[in-house]
């Protein structure tokens, strides 16, 4: 914690926010690491920055972050201890159960190991209820989350001012988080969804850009 504070403080003192960048990537519902950050920022230093941009599961430590502002977060310190044990229940990943997830997922020759609706029971875990029907467009004007749509071939950003900002924190969380390979891809008004990080290429030509255009970027992994 000592080390991570030091960290954060040696950005502050040379940076300016107006003229910087947060990138956050992982680590998915272990969001300890992330929402400490965010909580060290605090919201007038998270509402400074140009822009923030999220990947992948990095999305419940904003989340909840964001829920946090609203009185909506429903993570007690219990809940944080026990958060890894209660991902795998949710998943199911527990002794013959992963086994034989794993055999039929080959026998059937499935494509996908997990149904992508089991974001929502981790978003359950992290936020109240009422937090899901929040919209994109009642989000920061500076944050935007990352998703890739098969069908335009594009990483797309979903910020407020988007043809996103009717989604729920719902469909963001499935369309962010739906991992090659291991979750459905999340389905909505025709087109298909997918992690970021499917096109590597794409999301590396947006982080080099997003770099070019701040004199700092503050990256969380």
């Amino acid at each position: 914690m000592r080390r991570l504070q030091c960290s954060l403080e040696a950005f502050l003192n040379h940076a300016d926010l107006s003229e910087s960048a947060l990138l956050i990537d992982g680590p998915g519902p272990g969001l300890a690491s992330h929402f400490v950050v965010l909580f060290l920022l605090g919201p007038e230093r998270i509402r400074q920055f140009r822009s923030i941009h999220a990947v992948c599961a990095s999305v419940y430590g904003i989340l909840a972050f964001l829920a946090r502002q609203k009185g909506m977060l429903a993570l007690t310190q219990e809940k944080i201890d026990d958060i890894y044990q209660a991902n795998r229940a949710i998943h199911h990943l527990t002794g013959w159960e992963q086994a034989c997830r794993l055999v039929f997922r080959f026998l059937t020759g499935s494509p996908y190991m997990f149904p992508n609706d089991f974001h929502l029971e981790g978003l359950d875990y992290v936020v109240r209820p009422e937090f899901h029907s929040m919209k994109v467009s009642e989000m920061p004007e500076n944050l935007s989350f990352l998703t890739y749509c098969t069908e335009d071939r594009a990483v797309c950003e979903i910020r407020r001012e988007s043809r996103f900002a009717d989604w729920s924190m719902c469909d963001v969380v499935r369309a962010m988080t739906a991992l090659k390979g291991i979750y459905n891809p999340f389905r909505k008004d025709g087109k298909s969804y997918m992690d970021a990080v499917t096109d590597r290429q794409q999301l590396r030509e947006l982080f080099r850009d997003v770099r070019k255009r701040n004199r700092h970027v503050l990256f969380l992994h």
